[in-house]
């Protein structure tokens, strides 16, 4: 007011109105653009915010992933060590059988662990008596089987029993007779005794099944454990 009332003349007062209303379009300019640029501020606040929360939605969506990973992969981990603890604990159980077995042959032990029956009831096969025995070594005494065998030095008419269950495989009667008898992992030949049985017939330990005689006056016998023949020496260690 103060500018139109000052106005000395009228082209004055023109003059003055005119820079008003450009001074007056100016200031609507800056307030649209000053709109227009809260707008975009605006709009930008609310884009970055539903950004925010996506990521923010990403991101726990990836946590209970990488949870879930963990939960299976944690599981798989004791299943393997589970199963390493196994093959470690079997390959432990098969390397003391073996270093057992080893121990066992290098004192004259069983290879098989089974114990066998006395052919001959009474005599005390692991602490026989001088002269009760014949031993014939290393010498390879033994003619059925192979290897070695002992000469239990214990008169004709003495009935002989199965040492293991088996099946006879084999019979005969020249030089006082013979039987053989496989089974249970051994296999035994007992000689100058009668036999009882005939082949192919299964028998079962301390079964009788020969005779002594024919003026041999001892049982010839022999002992294969597993295949192996096993040295007169280590017959005490199975009885």
């Amino acid at each position: 007011m103060e500018i139109i009332f000052g106005s000395k003349s009228i082209n004055d007062f023109v003059t003055r109105l005119d820079l008003l209303t450009r001074v007056g379009n100016r200031d609507a300019e800056v307030v649209r653009q000053v709109q227009a640029d809260k707008r975009q501020v605006e709009e930008t606040a609310r884009m970055l915010d539903g950004q925010y929360k996506e990521q923010a939605s990403m991101t726990a969506d990836l946590e209970t992933r990488k949870e879930d990973i963990d939960s299976k992969l944690g599981d798989k981990t004791n299943v393997l060590a589970s199963i390493l603890q196994d093959v470690s604990n079997m390959e432990a159980e098969e390397a003391q059988r073996a270093a057992d077995a080893v121990r066992n042959r290098g004192s004259g032990g069983r290879r098989s662990g089974a114990r066998l029956v006395s052919p001959i009831p009474g005599w005390g096969w692991g602490d026989y008596a001088p002269g009760e025995w014949s031993d014939h070594g290393p010498s390879g005494h033994g003619v059925w089987l192979g290897g070695d065998a002992y000469d239990a030095m214990c008169g004709d008419g003495v009935v002989i029993y199965a040492a293991h269950s088996g099946t006879v495989t084999e019979v005969g009667f020249g030089r006082g007779g013979w039987t053989v008898v496989s089974g249970d992992g051994f296999e035994t030949c007992y000689a100058h005794a009668d036999p009882y049985c005939g082949t192919g017939e299964y028998v079962v330990a301390g079964q009788p099944i020969a005779m002594t005689g024919s003026g041999f006056g001892h049982l010839h016998f022999e002992l294969i454990d597993g295949g192996e023949a096993i040295g007169a020496g280590d017959y005490q260690y199975y009885f």
